[in-house]
């Protein structure tokens, strides 16, 4: 999620602590809960069974409005399929929950009030209509502390700790408190009952305070009009404890306070048991987060717990670069390269570990990307994430306004909405977007082949994995760095990044293969060639810079090295795409080893994206 980039004050830490005796008696029951005085175990055990995720009650991937309490209109922006919003528990909690029936009238800005804005009541009235006739759809999450410290904004909204004050008068809840200069910071101890070993103690009083909320929420488990409902542990409406800019000074209060990593591991497990008990339909997604003060290891024993009880995966902070997002883990490969979004991999595309792929909810934008001040350069980026979301098999794309109001940026997001969520057997077609890591990135995602051990839900597992810095989707450019050449800003939003051949180099075609699984000459394809050629569109999107010629050639059912047409460029220094409906496409991987070559014939030819759809 959005945060406030607010440099951490470099002063020493006073840490108040209040402690309250601890009960022995542990109320949460529960089929997952676990009391113990052994430690929790290690990432390589399987701590809880496998869990199949909640059904749902429909299947909507693709668009959403992030955070829509302004109601973005779905006819003004028809990509969009619904909205999220996030809830203050104090603003929830003070305005009630049980407002479901549509016979009542609910208080302004309650859930159930803003839900009604965007899907309307449960009876199919009110809310927005998207243009196919479909209502928008809801996802909802309930922020426990919202990153500020203590302090009362200027339309007097309550910053910071989120936690009705029952939880602390009722519950005796302990609290942390810290101060960083002249900010004061207030949190729950989330951990209350759990000691710094991760090991269940005594009652968790914090816990039973999440199940009342919880408890009460659970009037939406099943409602149709809910997409999904995210779990969040700490701040942000995600799983860290505390704003990661206010380290040291937060983690040395947590830590005092007994909040160490084999704690938070233990209560974010308790936490989804809760959610797991009182949502049985609705589908629930992980917001990660961890203890800044963790190993890596302990970031994917909070994965793979939450995949182990059934859930999906809701990221945030999403970059146009696998350089930035928010998740490490699996492993370094023998030329010491750290796959950063390993453990999205695993459930997401992979399916390691687990009998069937997770959905992954992926929120666009970086403050250093969409705040730009070059409306140019934020365009770009905001395009670049869309292709990085399917390229990492995304289901949903939460959109801010000033991307969804783009009217530049439509186009991709129609694109997304046509892959989101699709499968070989449902796909529209096979793509893919030409690009390199940007120079001078910490972490250069290298072209390869890397055999790589990653945890899972069922334990270790070895795998190889085949990394290109291409995005794209079962369409691979084979050999492209030794092929082809990348370029950096070369003109608009899709021109952050390109290839180019080298004819001066002898480097002279884009060669591309198709997955055997889409369409191939074989009875395992979706579109099986053996026998007669398949019709199919071939789409290139070119930087029409300079002069000269291009070609197009592919793997025909008569023909190894068919040519489908030429292209002539204008030099008019827009990127255009250049189509061609070829009726009998074999994809053998017989040209030249390719199924799909695009040659440079007269000059260089830079190259943005390749789409092929088959039956067209």
């Amino acid at each position: 999620m959005k945060r406030n980039s607010l440099a951490s004050l470099a002063i020493a830490i006073a840490a108040l602590i209040v402690l309250v005796p601890d009960d022995l008696v542990m109320s949460i029951g529960q089929q997952f809960q676990r009391q113990t005085t052994e430690p929790l175990a290690p990432s390589t055990q399987v701590i809880l069974p496998l869990l199949a995720p909640n059904p749902g009650q429909g299947y909507n991937p693709g668009i959403y409005a992030f955070q829509d309490f302004g109601f973005e209109d779905p006819n003004a922006y028809p990509f969009l399929k619904g909205a999220t919003f996030h809830f203050k528990w104090l603003s929830a909690d003070s305005n009630g929950w049980d407002y479901t029936d549509p016979s009542v009238t609910p208080p302004p800005y309650s859930i159930e009030w803003l839900i009604r804005q965007v899907a309307g009541d449960r009876n199919g009235n009110g809310g927005q209509t998207r243009p196919d006739g479909n209502k928008m759809k809801v996802m909802v999450n309930i922020t426990l502390h919202d990153g500020e410290a203590e302090r009362v904004d200027p339309i007097y909204a309550k910053m910071g700790d989120q936690t009705p004050d029952w939880v602390y008068n009722k519950f005796m809840v302990p609290k942390i408190r810290f101060d960083v200069g002249l900010e004061r910071f207030q949190f729950p101890k989330y951990t209350d009952g759990i000691d710094p070993d991760g090991r269940i103690v005594g009652r968790m009083r914090y816990l039973e305070a999440i199940e009342s909320m919880v408890s009460n929420l659970s009037v939406y488990d099943g409602d149709p009009r809910i997409e999904q409902v995210w779990v969040a542990g700490g701040v942000w409406g995600e799983s860290a404890p505390y704003p990661w800019f206010k380290e040291p000074q937060a983690g040395d209060a947590f830590l005092q306070a007994g909040v160490t990593p084999a704690a938070w591991e233990t209560y974010i497990s308790q936490l989804i048991a809760v959610y797991r008990k009182h949502f049985t339909q609705t589908p629930l997604y992980f917001s990660p987060g961890w203890h800044d003060r963790a190993v890596a290891e302990h970031k994917r024993v909070i994965a793979d717990d939450a995949v182990r009880q059934g859930l999906h995966i809701a990221a945030h902070y999403l970059s146009a670069e696998p350089d930035k997002p928010y998740f490490a883990l699996a492993g370094w490969d023998p030329a010491g390269y750290l796959e950063r979004w390993s453990w999205i991999r695993d459930y997401v595309q992979d399916a390691v570990g687990i009998p069937e792929r997770r959905r992954l909810y992926v929120e666009s934008g970086a403050n250093d990307e969409i705040l730009n001040p070059d409306p140019h350069i934020a365009e770009a980026y905001s395009y670049w994430e869309a292709l990085m979301a399917l390229d990492k098999r995304a289901d949903y794309l939460g959109l801010y306004s000033d991307q969804s109001r783009n009217p530049n940026l439509a186009a991709v997001y129609y694109f997304f909405n046509d892959y989101a969520g699709k499968a070989l057997v449902d796909t529209p077609g096979v793509w893919i977007a030409f690009r390199k890591e940007s120079p001078g990135k910490w972490q250069p995602q290298k072209d390869g082949t890397y055999t790589v051990t990653v945890d899972s839900p069922s334990g270790l597992v070895t795998r190889a994995i085949t990394i290109y810095a291409n995005y794209g989707e079962w369409l691979t450019q084979l050999d492209p760095d030794n092929t082809t050449v990348p370029l950096w800003n070369v003109g608009g939003k899709e021109g952050m990044f390109a290839r180019r051949t080298d004819l001066a180099s002898g480097k002279t075609a884009f060669a591309l293969l198709v997955d055997d699984g889409y369409m191939a000459p074989s009875p395992n394809a979706r579109f099986n060639t053996t026998t007669a050629g398949v019709p199919a569109r071939i789409s290139v999107t070119f930087l029409d810079s300079g002069g000269g010629t291009f070609g197009v050639r592919y793997d025909a059912f008569n023909d190894a090295n068919k040519l489908a047409g030429t292209v002539a460029k204008s030099d008019s220094g827009a990127w255009k795409t250049a189509a061609f409906s070829v009726p009998d496409a074999f994809f053998g991987g017989r040209s030249s080893n390719a199924d799909l070559r695009i040659e440079a014939l007269t000059s260089d030819v830079i190259l943005h994206m390749v789409e092929i759809r088959a039956g067209q």
